[in-house]
């Protein structure tokens, strides 16, 4: 019989801070006890408890070795985060606004992904976009 088809894999991705949702989630995949635990990414951003989520990733990972893929949503955190703690506090308060993330979304594969301008550019940018002002209702 094939090692890869009789392997048991669970992937699981787009948590986003949902501490519940990942514990409900860790039971199922401790009682099924798979081969191999694969984290596709987005960890964190979006619900109230991503470092909690982060730590519980993180103790599977070396405990159980699961695998860990960082996703876009990591990556936006990591970026952000070296714009300074200001901007990155302004992008977070955004998430309610659909125009404003549609516009963050599209300047950075627009011009970040590509290399045309560092996310720190795009930071400042985003800040003086008509999106974000009408947002501040300035």
């Amino acid at each position: 019989m094939d090692t890869i088809s009789s392997m048991k894999i669970a992937i699981l991705s787009d948590v986003h801070g949902n501490l519940l949702a990942l514990q409900a989630v860790k039971a199922d995949i401790e009682g099924w006890r798979p081969d191999l635990v694969v984290v596709a990414g987005d960890v964190v951003n979006g619900g109230p408890n991503s470092k909690a989520c982060t730590q519980i990733v993180k103790r599977q990972q070396k405990s159980y070795n699961w695998q860990v893929l960082r996703g876009n949503h990591e990556d936006y955190v990591i970026e952000w985060a070296e714009a300074g703690p200001g901007d990155l506090l302004t992008l977070v308060e955004l998430r309610s606004s659909r125009d404003a993330q549609n516009r963050w979304s599209q300047l950075y594969r627009e011009r970040v992904l590509v290399g045309e301008i560092s996310t720190k550019k795009a930071v400042k940018e985003f800040l003086s976009a008509p999106e974000f002002m009408a947002y501040l209702d300035v």
